[in-house]
């Protein structure tokens, strides 16, 4: 296992099945950390440099997708993990975006993982 920094990385790490496993968990990362930097100075330096890591990313063509407020839709590449009755729903909506969907240059590298609410009523679910 090589080391870099305070990072450990294994050859087997990096590559997996033909996808750069590496840099999906640093598209993930950079947007876990927008989620949760503070406003403070040192927060917001954080937040710089992870803006402009996704601006670069970007330009390369990757995109990372949180659909938390979409309305959902069965079609979309998405893992739902659960699916909760929420009063003042109309149709089905995502809640949360547990994992984002990351794409290069349009086609899916990893679908993203979501909790969808559903319209309040007895016994509903996604499948009705």
């Amino acid at each position: 296992m090589a080391k870099r920094g305070a990072f450990e990385v294994s050859k087997r790490s990096i590559v997996r099945g033909g996808t750069d496993t590496l840099l999906l968990d640093v598209l993930i990362g950079l947007w876990r950390i927008d989620a949760a930097v503070d406003k403070s100075a040192v927060g917001q330096r954080v937040a710089d440099i992870s803006s402009r890591l996704e601006t670069k990313f970007g330009q390369a063509g990757y995109v990372v997708q949180d659909k938390t407020g979409q309305f959902y839709d069965p079609g979309m590449p998405l893992k739902v993990l659960t699916s909760i009755p929420k009063p003042g729903l109309s149709r089905p909506t995502i809640l949360e975006t547990i994992s984002p969907t990351l794409l290069l240059n349009g086609k899916i590298l990893k679908a993203g993982e979501v909790v969808v609410g559903v319209p309040a009523k007895e016994g509903a679910t996604l499948d009705e």
